[in-house]
């Protein structure tokens, strides 16, 4: 066959020879076998060993080619080869072989280490199966977290067939940038702490917040959403992969929950490297697949270490103490009592794990089996069985000399119990068929079986009997049919016999091991040398009796417990009368106790060899029986195979080796450590978390070879703390599991024992152990990124917490040393986490400007990134700090008090009067007045004393700039409409706006200092509102004087740019120093704006004056027509016509027009033009008034009447209430021109009809 070659390195296959070996030089007498197995000569001895690796010498392969190597290198020199062999040094040999020895005898020790735990996987008797098994979750590698990110990006950019909204799409882009494109995720995926669960649940906590702030929607709830979009973020991570691949990583990653004798061996191969072909021939040696071989085996390693500690030769350990090496002996002898009562606990037959002892059978009281005065007495009732008989009738030869026709049938019986009968069948074709099943308690059962034909006779009341059969079936019987001749009765006259085909079966009960008959006799039991029916019976785990029987009988002639017997062959009987029936030849084997002696033989070489095997599985004896030839028999299949197989391949030591030879803590820390590497480097997140599988392996080979427990957890600690040192994630709550089990251990001193190698452990362990800890937590941000592994910080706390506190007594001393620890070690980890943010933003200052400036940026940059730690802190780790009061905000103050000292120095590097630093205090001062726990702190007074200075200059530069700023603006002012006002109004209404939007942004902390800013800014921007008025107020004075007194007078445009101007700030400021203090406003509020009113006022009364100067003229002109004047016959001689209402009127369109065009504020333009309105009205109604007496001209009526209806009609248009148009004076005004017109009716000029067209 072929021989598999090395998965790791490339190999030259050989052939092997018909014994399944390779042939080489012979190993010598040092070596167990005489062939080689290696087929790489020997350069991978940890994989494929040699005979010689078994044997500790190398092969002649080996040597030879590292001499082709040496000879090959020296020969490749050509014509130099003198030059080159001189200097060339020969290889120290000593060096090469004592490496190769020492190869060689690591792989015999992990070989000898694998015979144990396969005999652990292949017969467990102590450890459980865990109850609390955690899920698996998938790990992410760098690989994996590389291709998720291209994932991500490609669906960002739209590259995917995904649909989703834009709210989902910010999600996401968030995502990537705060989680994906971490640092801190990159260095946990190396650790290998990161698993596809933990990026899903980070994704899940930022879309529940994100969610949590968007609007109601109405018949979609916020769970609803939060699927939706988890399952988008599962298909943007699987990507195009089939998801039932993802399916079934998910179910591999729990496959070792429970895993099966095959899959652990499987898994132990793969952890211990050994080759399949290895594993088969160690598999067949210690015929793993016979349960009884492996109790047996446990039974003879309890009894050898029964006698190790009676005899006192078990390996002597150093203790601490010497009294405790008495106290050891009992530890041991205690733990024998207990494997003793788990093997006795277990039920007899393990192939049905739903099988439980009955009450009172086959298991015996653990009490009387730890008893160490007494043997406990079987009884006849304890190795009582049930047997089940199977008996099936084929068909019936030879009764020709029936008719037919005839009916025929048989009867079947076990004597005492009932009796069954087939169905009926014709003579001429005898076939049934037909099964019966009994139950019976004897061994040897008697089978009754007869022949029948049916009467046909009247007279006759029964069948008649053709024949009969009687057997004595056994277990041993086998189940194929055989034909057997029925005794006919004597009263038939026919010479043919009768046959009948029938098969047997008798199922052996679940605690029959071997059953047949032997020849014996013994001293005490079965004196008389005679053949008996032998019954091995085990009765418990730990209990077998061996018992004869007669035929018929359900309770055992005679029986022996074989506890305490050794077995083994003899060629002599014990009498030469003790022989054979008809003088055959016999094989014989002895049972020896001490005075006590028993002899059996068999009929036959095999069934000696097999009665031997079984019985020295029962008697659980260290000697193991030993034929004088090679051949021997297969258990499972009764063939002869030979038994040099497994020496030849250098086997057979490995399988005969007592466990009491070997240091099995040595051994199991080897096993621990190269089970935690399998578990880390696999695909699946453990955090050092054994799966259940390698636990349940360990328990078990802790417990069958006495490991001590406390020396288990030790090594356990120190590999995990090995790994941590690597970078690998480990889970503190697993090393704190262990920790506490190895302090409880040392506490009970005075109880237990305690080695000086585990002491020196545990002294290494603590320091090693406060190391990790502190380097832990106060790396905590970059160990730990985003609470991720979950609970990994807090147990880490926790278990540091056990390590200061170890006396269990939290004392109120303990506690405050404790608290000062943490407040010393949150120092230090504000100091790690300041440090790595100072280094990631060093250089992020923009390229193109000074150095202050580059400065200045690189700090704004630091202080977002502490804020934002600490704000991730205070969300990801708060519950975890949240149990020690005041130390997330002490680690906060710290961190804050080493920016300080960068943030000093890019202030004192800005120039005096530079202002970008103010960005600078916003950012703190926003975030540090939202923390209740650093709101007023020491950092924050640190920044408000440093920035007042600056700040109180900065207003003060201000102040000045604006107050320069109206002068020069003011004397360059063009009076063009600018928005609300001009361009110098707008200036400075926008210059105090943004500086009081400054004083409000930097929401000062101190209240009094914040509240004399802002009055600062008040009474500035009130001053510089009056000034700004002032200015304009003499400007409004000055153009409405220029302009000439007539009818057709236009305002200049400019006199509505200065009205808005002072309309407009009026407007804001209620808004720049409209604040209010202890119930009212400040004094100079009230000031300015009554000033303003009293301002708009005069611009209003200023400009109907001006406005109605043209009234006045048309009233003049009208007054020449006044009757008995000189000018009124005059004027009436000139006919006038309506030239003079109509050019009034049109003046007053156009002034209204530009009014309400250009003067944008409202709250100004309708109370004037209503109050214009009433002055007009007024200057009539006093002119008529002063007419009451005289006539009016027709003239001056219809002049009046043209005025008034123009007036109604433009004033109504630019948005006068008809009731203030339609006031009594207007009343007046059309009774008097009614009464008028009425008194000239006969005259046609006086007969005006108003007409709206006008």
């Amino acid at each position: 066959m072929q021989v598999p070659s090395s998965s790791d390195e490339d190999s030259d296959t050989g052939e092997l020879s018909d014994n399944g070996s390779q042939h080489s030089t012979s190993g010598g007498p040092g070596s167990i076998g005489s062939a080689s197995l290696a087929p790489n000569n020997g350069r991978r001895v940890s994989s494929t060993p040699s005979v010689s690796s078994l044997g500790g010498q190398l092969t002649a392969g080996s040597n030879g080619s590292r001499r082709q190597s040496v000879t090959g290198a020296a020969g490749s020199g050509g014509g130099g080869m003198s030059g080159v062999m001189a200097s060339i040094s020969p290889p120290d040999l000593s060096i090469t072989l004592a490496s190769e020895d020492d190869k060689e005898e690591k792989r015999k020790e992990l070989l000898q280490m694998y015979v144990f735990v396969l005999r652990c996987i292949a017969y467990p008797f102590n450890a459980t199966h865990p109850s609390d098994i955690p899920r698996r979750y998938i790990k992410v590698t760098r690989t994996n977290l590389e291709t998720i990110r291209q994932r991500f990006i490609s669906f960002l950019n739209g590259d995917t067939q995904i649909v989703a909204d834009e709210a989902f799409i910010l999600s996401v882009e968030s995502y990537c940038d705060v989680f994906l494109s971490s640092d801190r995720i990159t260095n946990l995926v190396k650790s290998g702490g990161c698993s596809s669960h933990d990026l899903r649940e980070l994704f899940r906590n930022s879309i529940e917040k994100r969610v949590r702030r968007l609007p109601d929607v109405e018949g979609i709830s916020r769970e609803t959403v939060i699927s939706s979009w988890l399952a988008k973020y599962d298909a943007i991570y699987r990507g195009d992969e089939d998801p039932r691949r993802s399916n079934a990583r998910m179910n591999a990653a729990n496959m070792d929950m429970y895993l099966s004798k095959d899959h652990l061996y499987d898994l132990f191969q793969g952890i211990m490297d050994v080759p399949k072909y290895e594993h088969q021939i160690l598999y067949n040696a210690c015929q793993l697949d016979n349960s009884d071989e492996q109790a047996a085996q446990i039974r003879r390693e309890l009894d050898a270490l029964r006698h190790a500690i009676e005899n006192n030769t078990l390996p002597q350990l150093e203790f601490i103490k010497n009294e405790m090496k008495l106290r050891y002996k009992e530890e041991r002898w205690n733990a024998y009592k207990q494997l003793k009562e788990n093997l006795e606990k277990l039920p007899l037959s393990k192939v049905n794990p739903d099988h439980k002892p009955k009450k009172g059978g086959h298991i015996i009281n653990a009490s009387m089996l730890m008893s160490e005065d007494s043997e406990s007495t079987l009884t006849k009732s304890d190795t009582a069985l049930t047997f089940t008989l199977e008996v099936i009738i084929h068909e019936v030869q030879g009764i020709s000399f029936l008719q037919p026709h005839k009916i025929v049938y048989c009867t079947m019986e076990v004597e005492g119990g009932e009796k069954l009968r087939t169905d009926a069948a014709l003579a001429d074709k005898p076939k049934w068929r037909t099964q019966g099943d009994f139950k019976t308690n004897q061994p040897l059962p008697v089978l009754k079986i007869k022949l029948y034909t049916e009467n046909s006779s009247l007279i006759s009341l029964d069948d008649k009997e053709l024949g009969r059969l009687v057997l004595y079936p056994n277990s041993n019987w086998l189940e194929t049919p055989e034909n057997y001749v029925m005794t006919a009765k004597h009263h038939q006259n026919n010479n043919e016999k009768i046959k009948i085909k029938i098969g047997v079966k008798m199922d052996k009960p679940q605690g029959m091991k071997k059953c047949g008959y032997l020849y014996c006799m013994g001293q005490s039991h079965w004196k008389k040398w005679k053949k008996r029916f032998f019954v091995l019976i085990q009765v418990s785990q730990y209990t077998f009796a061996l018992c004869s029987f007669h035929t018929k009988k359900s309770d055992p002639q005679e029986m022996i417990q074989v506890d305490g017997y050794t077995v083994d062959y003899t060629d002599s009987p014990p009498d030469e009368n003790c022989k054979g029936e008809n003088k055959a030849e016999l094989f014989h084997f002895k049972g020896v106790k001490e005075g006590d002696w028993i002899s059996f033989a068999a009929a036959d070489e095999n069934d000696r060899q097999l009665w031997i095997q079984k019985l020295y599985q029962a008697t659980g004896q260290t000697h193991k029986p030993v034929p004088h030839n090679s051949v021997s028999i297969s258990l499972n299949s009764g063939r002869p195979i030979d038994r040099r197989g497994a020496r030849n391949h250098g086997m057979e030591d490995f399988v005969q080796a007592n466990p009491l030879d070997f240091d099995h803590n040595r051994l199991f820390s080897q096993l621990q450590s190269l089970s935690l590497e399998k578990r880390l480097n696999d695909n699946y997140t453990s955090l050092g978390w054994l799966s259940p599988g390698l636990k349940f392996l360990l328990d078990e080979f802790c417990a069958r070879y006495g490991v001590r427990s406390c020396y288990r957890h030790l090594c356990y600690i120190n590999e995990l703390l090995s790994y941590a040192d690597k970078g690998q994630m480990i889970d503190a709550t697993l090393i704190q599991y262990s920790y506490m089990h190895c302090i409880s251990h040392f506490k009970n001193s005075g109880s237990v024992t305690i080695t000086v190698r585990e002491k020196e452990m545990l002294d290494d362990i603590n320091t090693k152990l406060q190391a990790w800890l502190t380097k832990n937590i106060t790396n905590f941000w970059n160990y730990y990124p985003f609470g991720k592994p979950d609970g990994a910080l807090k147990a880490t706390v926790q278990l540091f917490e056990k390590l200061k506190m170890d006396d269990g007594r939290k004392t109120e001393n303990q506690q405050k040393e404790f608290a000062a620890e943490m407040k010393k070690l949150m120092e230090i980890a504000a100091l790690e986490n300041y440090t790595s943010l100072s280094s990631c933003v060093q250089g992020t200052g923009g390229g193109n400007g000074t150095d202050y400036e580059k400065k200045l940026e690189e700090v704004i940059v630091l202080a977002e990134s502490c804020r934002d730690l600490l704000r991730m802190t205070e969300e990801y780790y708060d519950d975890i700090w949240s149990k020690f009061p005041g130390l997330l905000n002490y680690h906060s103050e710290v961190l804050w008090s080493l920016f300080s000292v960068d943030m000093d120095d890019a202030i004192k590097a800005q120039p005096e009067d530079t202002w970008n630093c103010f960005m600078l205090f916003q950012l703190l001062n926003d975030y540090l007045k939202n923390e209740p726990n650093l709101r007023n702190g020491k950092f924050h007074k640190h920044l408000r004393l440093l920035f007042a200075p600056k700040v109180i200059r900065y207003i003060d530069l201000m102040e000045s700039s604006i107050a320069l700023s109206i002068n020069v603006n003011f004397q360059k002012e063009t009076w063009i409409p600018v928005e609300g006002g001009n361009a110098a109004s707008e200036d400075l209404l926008y210059k105090l706006g943004k500086l009081q939007q400054f004083v409000s942004y930097l929401s000062w902390p101190d209240e009094v200092f914040g509240k004399h800013l802002t009055q600062r800014i008040s009474l500035m921007a009130a001053d510089m509102i009056g000034s700004c008025v002032k200015r304009t107020s003499d400007f409004f004075e000055v153009k409405l004087k220029r302009g000439r007194r007539n009818i057709d007078y236009l305002l200049p445009p400019e006199i509505c740019v200065a009205i808005n101007v002072v309309v407009s700030c009026l407007r804001q400021l209620m808004e720049l120093c409209g604040n209010e203090t202890d119930g009212g406003q400040h004094h100079y509020h009230a000031d300015v704006k009554t000033y303003l009113n009293n301002t708009l006022l005069m611009f209003r009364n200023q400009l109907i004056q001006k406005l109605n100067a043209s009234t006045e003229l048309v009233l003049s002109k009208l007054s020449n027509y006044d009757e008995g004047t000189i000018t009124a016959s005059i004027f009436s001689w000139m006919k006038p016509g309506n030239e003079l209402a109509t050019n009034y009127i049109k003046t007053i369109g156009r002034n209204l027009k530009m009014l309400s065009e250009k003067i944008i504020h409202e709250e100004f333009m309708l109370p004037m033009f209503s109050c214009w309105y009433e002055k007009i009205l007024y200057l009539i109604n006093e002119w008529l008034t002063d007419r009451m007496d005289v006539s009016l001209h027709p003239y001056q009526i219809s002049t009046i009447s043209l005025m008034m209806q123009g007036l109604q009609e433009y004033f109504e248009g630019v948005g006068v209430k008809e009731a203030d148009i339609k006031s009594h004076l207007f009343h007046s005004i059309k009774t008097h021109i009614q009464i008028e017109q009425g008194s000239n009716r006969d005259s046609d000029k006086s007969n005006v009809v108003i007409d709206a067209s006008t």
